[in-house]
């Protein structure tokens, strides 16, 4: 996969669909057996994400302009384990999480919200958030 807009995780980022994943060479040479492939894939910085696909939903993204129109959007569970996320209600004001990613045809979008005000643990109404 290769990143469109360079990773920024203080916005989205748009990740363009190759025939062959980008790594997969470099993954070959670490993996001799499925007991590998976690931590070849941390060691490549290319870590697994906790998905909950049961949690999916449809979306349209026409209106951002970036060439993804419809697509399933796959939010990141919410989760102590690897690969999960801790609720955006516990966010510290500033922190960012990925919150999930969106999946189409031609590429996967990669969704960051950041707490930007707000000192409560959960938040409150009123506390701002960017995506």
């Amino acid at each position: 996969m290769e990143s469109i807009e360079g990773g920024n995780p203080r916005g989205a980022e748009v990740i363009k669909l190759n025939d062959v994943p980008v790594k997969v060479e470099e993954l070959k040479t670490l993996v001799s057996g499925p007991q590998d492939i976690d931590g070849a894939t941390n060691e490549l910085g290319i870590p697994a994400e906790l998905l909950n696909v049961n949690l999916a939903t449809a979306s349209n993204l026409e209106f951002l302009n970036i060439g993804l129109k419809n697509a399933v959007y796959i939010p990141r569970q919410v989760s102590d384990r690897e690969g999960g996320r801790k609720s955006l209600y516990f966010l510290c004001k500033g922190e960012t999480a990925m919150a999930g990613i969106y999946t189409a045809e031609s590429g996967v979008l990669k969704r960051f919200v950041t707490r930007l005000s707000g000192e409560s643990k959960p938040a409150k109404t009123g506390d701002l958030y960017m995506e």
